[in-house]
Order: structure tokens, then C-alpha cells, then sequence
């Protein structure tokens, strides 16, 4: 396919789809460390071992810097960050859904590369309609997020190939990002030999039972998906409609943080859609039986106000998933 992918350059250049205030966030909320878990450290273990919180914490803050839509706002934190912006990309996701947008980072720090993919904006009905097109590919994969990776896959491989090199990569997406970034991952291993390392966050199921077999003999172990709380985004699409999890899965409890100690040690495919739905019915009743608020994360007045969403969908936010790898205070 051809790619109509957009690559910006310059520092003035602006995203004609803005995201919105949800998953914006201000610039100085963004940490200076985000990324200090990845400078002095060698090679992971690979999973069943403990996985390395320093490295998804950093991958946790780059997922939220794809979603930013400011150049200069995305340069700044990048440079305090002691890192590099080497390539932003954006596009029309396909020809039948003009307005719906992917949009990622490349990344350098040190000896690593980080690929991140933006997520889907829940304000953003476009980025809805991609999800919801549950059709599989011939080769099993959700339709839509095939579409939405071969809108800037060209932009993705031209960049890796002039700037991966021997550097260590991840790959990382919250949300619909975390599904391109397995898709990504993929199509990585089969053009370049590439195995990169991904993290995903509130991750939905991204193809059918032949595609997660294919995956997770070649990327399973390389793959950490996490989730929090209530978070119903990685319940769906529905086990019951064809589609599987893929990767290593690590939860923790909603405003809690997470364990590298809980990691699965196999793949599953929890969290199941219908227990995980009456979790969160129950607990938004009881958040609103008992009057109470989600704690704080964010104190600008978006983040207050974010306070009162239902636990389904609070607990999928991008500043869910980064307070609950915040390290020790």
C-alpha cells in the first residue's frame, strides 16, 4: 500500500486534528527522569522473570507525549528529557474514515530508540470509529488497526531503518497506540529481523487466535501488556467474537501501583468482558453511592474534573497507567 503518511520536521508545524484536553496534558506535569530507568541498563530479562518498571515507566511517558499535539511543546520535554525527537508522524488512518488520525514519535536517548504511537482520544468520535470496526483481515488482524498502522507505516520503516541501527527499540502505545505498537512490532520482525521490546497500556485485543499464536511464538516474551483497575478497553473486542490477547499481562488494582513480582509468567486473555464489566458496574455504584472522587493525579482542573468518570472509563486515562509506575516517593 502506499503510504500517505505525513512526517513533520519543522518546530512550527501543527496537526490539523487536535486531541483533546483528556489526554493533553500540561507541560509541567511532564517529569525530567521519565526517562532514567533506560540510560545505564542492560538487556532486560526476559519474562517469566521480574519485567523492568524503569523501562515501562519510561515507555509509559512517551505513549503520553504521542498524544500531544504541540511541536514545540513536544520538543521542550523531549530536550528535558536529555533525549531527541527524530521523526513525528501523522496521517488519515484510511480512505473510508478520512478524519481519523495516527499519530506517533521516534525517539532517541542514549543507546535506545523509542517508537510511540498515540492512542484513541475518547473525545474524538473518528478515533471511536476505528476501534469499532471489528472486521479481521485474511491474516486475522482487527481491520481497523491494520488501516490505521498502514497509514504511516512507510514513515515508521524509513525512520527506523535510517535510525534504529544497533540501538535497543521499544515500542509503545496506550490504547489503540498499544495495539499498533504490537502490529508494529510485527511488521518489524518480518521487513528488518528486528525484535523489539513493547509495552502497551489499557492495550484492547488486537486479532483473532491464528495471529496471536504467530505472535507470540516470535514476540510473546517480549511483549508486556498492562492494565488498571477497571480499565474495560482491554476487554474488547470480546473473546466471544474471535479475538485474543497477546503478550505477558501485568495488572494492579485501580490507584494502586504496579508489581513486577505479578507479571504473568504465560499469555492469557484476561481481562474477560463480561466480569469485567459488572467489576466496573459495581464499583461506579459504589463510587457514587458513597459519594466519593478517584484520588488525585492531576491537579490542573481537567484532571480534577476527570476525577468523576465512571471507573470503566476513569481507570483507562494515560495518567492512571503513569501514576501507578511512578517510582517510590
Amino acid at each position: 500500500m502506499t503510504s500517505r503518511s505525513h512526517v513533520d520536521r519543522s518546530d512550527d508545524a501543527r496537526d490539523a486534528r487536535p486531541m483533546t484536553f483528556l489526554v493533553r496534558l500540561p507541560i509541567e506535569l511532564y517529569p525530567a527522569d521519565a526517562l532514567a530507568g533506560l540510560l545505564h541498563e542492560a538487556e532486560p530479562p526476559a519474562p517469566p522473570g521480574p519485567c523492568d518498571l524503569g523501562a515501562a515507566r519510561a515507555a509509559v511517558w512517551a505513549a503520553q507525549l504521542a498524544y500531544e499535539d504541540e511541536l514545540d511543546k513536544i520538543d521542550t520535554v523531549v530536550s528535558g528529557w536529555g533525549a531527541r525527537r527524530l521523526v513525528r508522524f501523522d496521517a488519515p488512518a484510511s480512505p473510508l474514515l478520512p478524519i481519523t488520525g495516527t499519530r506517533g514519535l521516534l525517539l532517541a536517548t542514549g543507546d535506545a530508540r523509542i517508537l510511540a504511537f498515540a492512542g484513541t482520544d475518547p473525545l474524538n468520535l473518528a478515533h471511536w470509529l476505528t476501534d469499532f470496526d471489528i472486521v479481521q483481515t485474511p491474516e486475522g488482524i482487527h481491520r481497523g488497526f491494520d488501516a490505521a498502522l498502514d497509514a504511516v507505516w512507510g514513515a515508521v520503516a524509513m525512520a527506523l531503518s535510517e535510525h534504529a541501527g544497533d540501538a535497543r527499540l521499544l515500542i509503545t502505545g496506550h490504547s489503540l497506540g498499544g495495539a499498533l505498537s504490537v502490529l508494529a512490532a510485527q511488521r518489524l520482525l518480518i521487513t528488518f529481523g528486528l525484535r523489539p521490546q513493547v509495552w502497551t497500556f489499557g492495550m484492547p485485543r488486537v486479532g483473532g487466535p491464528h495471529f496471536a499464536e504467530r505472535y507470540e511464538a516470535a514476540l510473546g516474551a517480549h511483549t508486556v501488556r498492562l492494565v488498571h483497575g477497571e480499565d474495560i478497553v482491554p476487554t474488547v473486542p470480546p473473546s466471544r467474537l474471535g479475538y485474543g490477547h497477546v503478550g505477558r499481562r501485568l495488572t494492579c488494582a485501580r490507584h494502586t501501583r504496579f508489581d513486577a513480582a505479578a507479571l504473568c509468567g504465560e499469555p492469557d486473555d484476561e481481562p474477560a468482558f463480561v466480569p469485567a464489566l459488572i467489576g466496573g458496574v459495581k464499583e461506579g455504584l459504589r463510587q457514587l453511592w458513597s459519594l466519593s472522587l478517584a484520588p488525585e493525579i492531576r491537579p490542573d482542573p481537567i484532571g480534577q474534573l476527570s476525577r468523576v468518570l465512571p471507573p470503566a472509563f476513569g481507570d483507562h486515562l494515560p495518567d492512571r497507567y503513569w501514576m501507578a509506575l511512578a517510582p517510590p516517593s
